[in-house]
C-alpha cells in the first residue's frame, strides 16, 4: 500500500477493509433514500463533467459532480446532514461559493441558467441523507462576492503585487458565539 500512495504521482488509492465498508453503507443509504437514489442513480446526468472556459481573461475551469440542462448536483459528505448543521457546515466550508462559480461558469460556457442542489450523506451510522438546494439569491449574493474577488485577482496577477494580511498587530476576530457562552 505504502509503495503505491507513495509514488510521484500515485498509482492508485489502496483502501483498508473498514474504509471499504464505511463506503458501502453509505452507497447503501443513499440507494435506500428513494429520492436520494432516483437522482443520484436513476437520472440522466452527464458526471464528473469538466467546463473550461475564460472569465474576465482568466482562464477558469469547474468539475461538476453531476450535470443537465437543468441542474448541477453535488454529492457532498458530512457529520451533520440536519438543515441547520449542514447550512453552517457549506457556509463554512466554501459550498455556496462553489455552488455560485459552478453556476455562473456553466452558463458562461453554454447559456443555461441551473439550479444547484446538493445531496449530503452522513459519514456515520445511521449514514442520514439531507437534500438542498441553494436558493437563487445565494447564488447570486455569492456571484457578487466571485465578481468582486476576481478583480482583484485580476490587479494582482497584471501588478505581480500581492497584499499581505496583516501588516501591524490587530486584534483577533472573534465569532459572536464566543461572547454568549458562560463561563464555569
Amino acid at each position: 500500500k505504502e509503495a503505491l500512495t507513495n509514488s510521484t504521482p500515485p498509482q492508485e488509492t489502496i483502501y483498508s477493509f473498514k474504509e471499504e465498508a464505511k463506503a458501502q453503507a453509505i452507497l447503501a443509504a443513499l440507494r435506500a433514500h428513494e429520492e436520494a437514489n432516483k437522482w443520484l442513480f436513476e437520472s440522466k446526468f452527464t458526471t464528473e463533467h469538466t467546463g473550461i472556459t475564460e472569465f474576465m481573461g482568466i482562464p477558469t475551469r469547474i468539475r461538476c459532480d453531476m450535470i443537465n440542462d437543468k441542474y448541477i448536483v453535488d454529492l457532498k459528505t458530512t457529520s451533520n446532514a440536519s438543515p441547520k448543521d449542514f447550512g453552517r457546515y457549506c457556509e463554512n466550508n466554501g459550498y455556496l461559493i462553489q455552488a455560485a462559480w459552478y453556476c455562473m461558469m456553466s452558463k458562461l460556457i453554454d447559456g443555461l441558467d441551473r439550479e444547484f442542489k446538493i445531496i449530503a450523506v452522513e459519514t456515520e451510522s445511521p449514514y442520514e441523507v439531507g437534500l438542498y438546494t441553494i436558493p437563487h439569491a445565494i447564488i447570486l449574493k455569492e456571484q457578487t462576492k466571485i465578481k468582486k474577488y476576481l478583480v482583484k485577482y485580476k490587479q494582482c496577477l497584471e501588478s505581480n503585487y500581492w497584499p499581505r494580511l496583516c501588516k501591524e498587530f490587530q486584534d483577533i476576530a472573534i465569532s459572536t458565539w464566543y461572547f454568549q457562552t458562560d463561563v464555569l
